[in-house]
């Protein structure tokens, strides 16, 4: 793979939406893609999140990249993402996480994938193939659309606990292949918290957004009692801890408090 060719080189219009540290990351990474997946599957491949709209943050972000295929892709014909996740992740270490998305084009116009499906439609960049997103339906950010997003909270919260409880949970849990540490596990716990709390504030504000410190502000706003941990939150989003202890009496907190929201939503 350290051979690819370069199949991709950034369009001028698209150069200039990307901040300069973060462009030669997101050439390789596609260039990468392309090199692992026949070129007539590939439908089109997208940056998504900060980096896409030149608000990256060196030492924070991510590197959010989703190829949508024409056809389904075997488990086995994706382990690819593996070591070119790694090997980026170790060369360029100011991103945080190197994800990459592989996913067909019905798989990401189903219910399954609405959570992705909004985030390309609201904040991404077309970066090759055919521009599929801007096709979409519109995100309307109503009572539904919560809902819908936020239908497996609980469940989701209940099996981060399990992750920090249970040794066997752990060694078990992966992210895109990949085990991952406590504080990896704890950033998803603090982003999943805020985001999904500002769902249930999204209907009021009229609009949809995953900006973590948009999200924490809206949802401690729209319900005070959760300030002191969507405050808790951000910090650990930012300063992650390892302190399973700690972890697991967060959710414990806030889990009734949730479901409270939810009955009451």
């Amino acid at each position: 793979m350290n051979n690819t060719k370069n199949l991709f080189k950034l369009s001028p219009a698209q150069s200039v939406k990307i901040q300069d540290e973060f462009k030669q990351l997101i050439v390789e990474a596609i260039n990468g893609s392309l090199f692992s997946i026949k070129n007539e599957n590939i439908l089109a491949i997208y940056v998504r999140g900060s980096l896409s709209c030149g608000k990256g943050i060196k030492d924070l972000s991510d590197l959010d990249l989703v190829i949508i295929t024409r056809t389904k892709l075997s488990t086995r014909s994706i382990l690819w993402i593996i070591p070119l996740a790694a090997r980026l992740e170790r060369k360029y270490p100011f991103v945080s996480l190197v994800d990459l998305t592989v996913v067909s084009e019905d798989e990401i116009l189903s219910d399954k994938y609405l959570p992705l499906r909004t985030n390309l439609i609201t904040k991404s960049l077309f970066l090759l193939g055919q521009d599929i997103v801007k096709e979409m339906p519109r995100v309307i950010p109503d009572r539904n659309l919560t809902l819908k997003l936020n239908e497996n909270l609980i469940t989701e919260l209940k099996h981060l606990r399990k992750i920090f409880s249970d040794r066997n949970s752990y060694d078990k849990a992966e992210y895109q292949f990949r085990t991952k540490p406590y504080k990896f596990w704890c950033v998803w716990l603090c982003r999943t918290f805020i985001r999904s709390g500002f769902y249930f504030a999204m209907p009021k504000a009229g609009f949809y957004t995953q900006d973590l410190l948009v999200c924490g502000k809206y949802f401690a706003t729209s319900y005070p009692e959760m300030a002191d941990y969507v405050d808790v939150a951000l910090k650990w989003s930012i300063y992650p801890i390892s302190s399973k202890k700690d972890l697991v009496s967060f959710i414990d907190n806030i889990i009734p408090k949730l479901k409270r929201i939810i009955k009451a939503f």
